[in-house]
């Protein structure tokens, strides 16, 4: 996904945010605090809840097929560092063959861990905008 910049308006001041890079980095709590300000302007920022809610259709799908390829690609990739055949093996390449699993895997996690918050935070977004009456 491209990302793009969100704007959101509030009495004091405004935010441009850079989507989707600052969902990853941001805390639950900065989070929560952006959506609330977001939804109690929410005249103001009727651009930024059309945007987002485009977002949330279209971003945990992507997240989940990336989570789905990764998978994949450690199905696909993974190899037995068997240390007794072949003789020729060494350490040095049993080690080699653990280390590409281990990445693997960690790639595997991250992409779930992406998925899985995402959708928490879209979660978040839909209720504030049930609490708000926004919809």
């Amino acid at each position: 996904m491209t990302p793009f910049v969100i704007d959101i308006k509030h009495p004091t001041g405004r935010i441009e945010l850079v989507v989707p890079a600052w969902f990853d980095k941001a805390s639950a709590k900065n989070i929560r605090l952006v959506f609330n300000l977001i939804m109690r302007n929410s005249w103001d920022n009727a651009a930024t809840i059309t945007e987002l809610d485009s977002f949330f259709i279209r971003r945990p799908a992507e997240l989940k097929e990336e989570w789905a390829q990764a998978s994949r690609n450690y199905q696909n990739g993974y190899r037995l560092p068997d240390r007794s055949f072949p003789p020729e093996m060494t350490l040095k390449d049993v080690k080699a063959i653990e280390l590409a699993n281990r990445k693997l895997l960690n790639a595997v996690k991250k992409a779930k861990t992406r998925y899985e918050k995402m959708c928490e935070v879209k979660a978040l977004y839909e209720d504030l905008k049930k609490k708000y009456l926004i919809d």
